[in-house]
């Protein structure tokens, strides 16, 4: 099956930033193989910002549509207001091995869990409107055993 993945990777991850209510939120997304690709982007995000407020994240590590490699965090803010609105936008995009994480600088004003949620929900948003895409293409190794005689027919 072939689909859309972002072109971006971990180490050089696409970015945006959009600002609500004086509160900064920085979202990072990239392209993984793993589960433990996603970990490691939100790691460097924590690395890359250390004194922001959250490091709210969702990812996809299979194709579209799988649900056996998925997850979403809220990383300390209230219960289904950044992970789940995360995942659900990169689930509606139709693209997949992709991770995202919304870095947060709170800025003084509580924006309430529906003002949290649409902020999240919409600083993915906002990445994937530019995000850089490729195509994946699944490919399987494949060894032939053939006669020097069957070489030339086999190229056909």
């Amino acid at each position: 099956m072939r689909y859309s993945m972002p072109a971006a990777s971990v180490d050089t991850p696409h970015t945006a930033t959009i600002e609500i209510q004086k509160s900064r939120f920085i979202g990072w997304c990239a392209a993984i193989d793993s589960v433990d690709d996603a970990e490691r982007l939100i790691a460097l995000a924590r690395e890359h910002y250390p004194d922001a407020s959250h490091y709210c994240s969702a990812y996809i590590a299979g194709a579209p549509g799988e649900d056996r490699a998925i997850g979403f965090s809220d990383d300390g803010e209230p219960g289904g207001t950044a992970g789940q609105p995360m995942y659900r936008v990169l689930e509606g995009s139709g693209l997949g091995r992709i991770a995202c994480v919304v870095i947060r600088y709170f800025g003084g004003t509580k924006l309430g869990t529906g003002g949290l949620a649409r902020a999240y929900g919409q600083t993915v948003s906002e990445l994937l409107t530019e995000l850089p895409t490729r195509q994946h293409v699944p490919r399987r190794r494949l060894a032939l055993n053939l006669t020097f005689a069957d070489e030339q027919p086999a190229r056909a």
